[in-house]
């Protein structure tokens, strides 16, 4: 078994040096100002009801999809929000979200839906995303349906830790 993994390891390393190069590739676009990636996000809710604060984690793909899923509570007074599927854009030197989560009632029906919308600026000092948060509930078909929220946020890009 030994010598069968010595034939193999001279095309190992080559395999691993492209793999880790690829890896690399995504750190150099962080650093030309893209928001590709896994990011953790800490928002502040300002309007509605001050001083809130949550967590949530999302990724950006290159294609303009996002998908992140939020902190939630352990037992959901009102509706709890699903994960959240969307699109991003760069605008200029901004970058634009709009995405849907599912908001189900504590039996797990279905409530209706949140839509968010957030402006996003890349720090090119620390490598954050700064930004604001609005977000409305709507009910089933779509229709805004109470208060929306909103307030503003930090993110910090999720890398891997070397060993």
């Amino acid at each position: 078994m030994h010598s069968r993994f010595l034939r193999w390891s001279p095309l190992v390393s080559p395999a691993l040096a492209i793999l880790a190069v690829s890896l690399a590739a995504p750190s150099a676009k962080a650093q030309s100002g893209e928001i590709t990636g896994s990011w953790h996000f800490t928002l502040f809710q300002t309007v509605v009801q001050p001083n809130g604060q949550f967590e949530a984690l999302a990724t950006f793909t290159q294609d303009g999809s996002f998908i992140g899923t939020a902190q939630q509570d352990e037992i959901p007074i009102g509706p709890a929000e699903g994960p959240a599927h969307g699109s991003w854009q760069r605008r200029a030197s901004k970058f634009v979200v709009t995405f849907l989560s599912i908001l189900r009632q504590p039996d797990a029906s279905l409530f209706g839906f949140l839509k968010v919308n957030m402006t996003l600026t890349l720090d090119p000092q620390t490598g954050q995303l700064i930004g604001d948060w609005s977000a409305q509930p709507l009910d089933p078909d779509g229709n805004a349906i109470g208060s929306p929220i909103g307030g503003n946020l930090k993110a910090k890009r999720i890398l891997v830790d070397t060993p």
